[in-house]
């Protein structure tokens, strides 16, 4: 985590394939991510989306960015070890 990051908490989770984590961003405390998994031959493929408050002055794609690194990239790397 970086320093203007916090652990999220898991606001909702539905078998078998959506989660909704509460805001990652100390800045954004009522942003969503609301990840969707679904099965896709051998293995499963997971999106997802970030919600923020209507009117909040956000650029969302350094979010997204971060999400796909914390997602594909160190989860991929703590496998590997």
């Amino acid at each position: 985590m970086t320093a203007d990051e916090m652990t999220p908490q898991i606001l909702e989770a539905v078998a078998p394939g959506r989660v909704t984590w509460s805001s990652l961003w100390r800045r954004i405390p009522d942003a969503r991510i609301t990840f969707a998994i679904s099965e896709d031959a051998p293995g499963s493929t997971v999106s997802s989306q970030i919600s923020v408050p209507s009117g909040a002055d956000v650029e969302l794609e350094p979010l997204r960015y971060r999400i796909s690194q914390l997602i594909n990239r160190d989860l991929r790397a703590s496998f590997d070890q």
